[in-house]
């Protein structure tokens, strides 16, 4: 059996304040939010560093929970963070973070969740390129996710970079997500935003561990392509046992991003920090 691919990075998840003015640019402006990010990682390369986003392996992705007037940060991340960076009064609660340990392997299947920006190449202002609105709709971001499964794992490159694993289009399920705009005095943005979740068998371990180490897409500095995974144990892939599992672990998908729970029990308050990080 070939031996499988290991994956180990830094998962952190941060809860900010709704109401606190901090939070209120973060949402309102994508570079503030890459900012606030990447100031927990201060001094791992030497400042200026062109590629520190790609060194550091950091990606994030954000969620707002109406509900409790919090923004849920997830952070991935090579090195760990300095959450001390984060003032303190944006903060809904310390903290959290884990080693995330995998080996991944052909077959195995994983549930998933990412948010990408399914931008595609066409015509636009009298140019062939992919600055140009971007159609955020279910149907094209699914077009845009299934154009890049690898369902042969001897082809690992067709018209777009392939994930290193394979779907079922009846498993798949996309929405649209508001889209982040950011100004500066050289540059603005606006990042269009799908989530996309279902479950993927992976077929090219080594393609796959890249996606999850790297990301997917483009606007990776501003919360896209983060994939967060949570393994499906079977028959052929069984569960780890007491003495291995800590070379297995992963966070509930639950923990790395909010699901839509408005038809869900509302959770014990006192037990909602604890179970967010709960295998």
């Amino acid at each position: 059996m070939t031996a499988p691919v290991r994956v180990v990075v830094h998962h952190t998840l941060i809860e900010l304040e709704l109401n606190h003015p901090r939070t209120a640019r973060v949402l309102a402006d994508a570079h503030e939010l890459h900012r606030l990010v990447m100031g927990m990682f201060r001094h791992w390369v030497p400042d200026g560093e062109r590629d520190a986003r790609a060194l550091m392996g950091v990606l994030h992705t954000s969620a707002v929970d109406l509900a409790q007037r919090t923004l849920a940060l997830i952070v991935q991340s090579v090195v760990p963070p300095d959450t001390t960076a984060l003032d303190r009064h944006m903060l809904a609660g310390p903290a959290q973070s884990r080693i995330v340990n995998l080996a991944i392997q052909a077959g195995q299947q994983y549930a998933f969740r990412t948010t990408v920006t399914p931008a595609r190449y066409g015509h636009h202002n009298g140019r062939y390129t992919r600055d140009r609105p971007t159609d955020t709709t279910p149907a094209a971001a699914l077009t845009w996710f299934t154009q890049r499964l690898q369902p042969d794992p001897a082809v690992d490159y067709s018209r777009h970079p392939l994930i290193g694993a394979n779907a079922q289009p009846e498993q798949l399920t996309a929405r649209t997500l508001p889209p982040l705009s950011g100004h500066k005095a050289d540059q603005s943005i606006i990042v269009a935003r799908s989530e996309i979740q279902g479950r993927l068998t992976v077929t090219d371990p080594t393609t796959f561990a890249r996606t999850l180490t790297q990301g997917l897409g483009r606007q990776r500095a501003y919360g896209c392509g983060l994939f967060l995974v949570q393994p499906i144990f079977t028959s052929h892939h069984p569960a780890p046992t007491n003495q291995q599992s800590h070379n297995q672990t992963a966070p509930p998908l639950a923990a790395q991003t909010p699901m839509d729970t408005s038809d869900a029990p509302k959770p014990d308050p006192a037990r909602r920090t604890r179970d967010k990080v709960s295998p």
